[in-house]
């Protein structure tokens, strides 16, 4: 039972990262329950990125799709790189209006 709530802690902190959040900073549930759901949605869209990518270059080519992946990898980080840049400016945004 420890194992599994320690695991699901370290997934929430993950996820509360990626949504704008630090763990430390966010007081109320609500608050780190709303950074969780934008982290998964950052996460879902950069593997939708990098999976379209993929089919993509797959159908377009008759290369590999061993050396396909790596390259689209890339190209999906980069996706999430910049959903999570725009997610901090707006929350950014948000607590100067308040």
């Amino acid at each position: 039972m420890f194992g599994v709530s320690v695991s699901a802690n370290r997934i929430a902190e993950a996820l509360t990262w990626l949504g704008g959040g630090e763990r430390r900073e966010l007081g109320e549930r609500h608050e780190r329950s709303t950074h969780v759901i934008a982290g998964i949605v950052v996460l879902l869209g950069t593997a939708l990125a990098w999976l379209v990518a993929t089919l993509a270059i797959t159908e377009a080519t008759n290369v590999s799709i061993a050396v396909i992946v790596p390259f689209t990898l890339v190209f999906g980080l980069l996706v999430g790189a910049l959903a999570l840049g725009r997610l901090a400016e707006a929350q950014h945004a948000t607590h100067r209006v308040r």
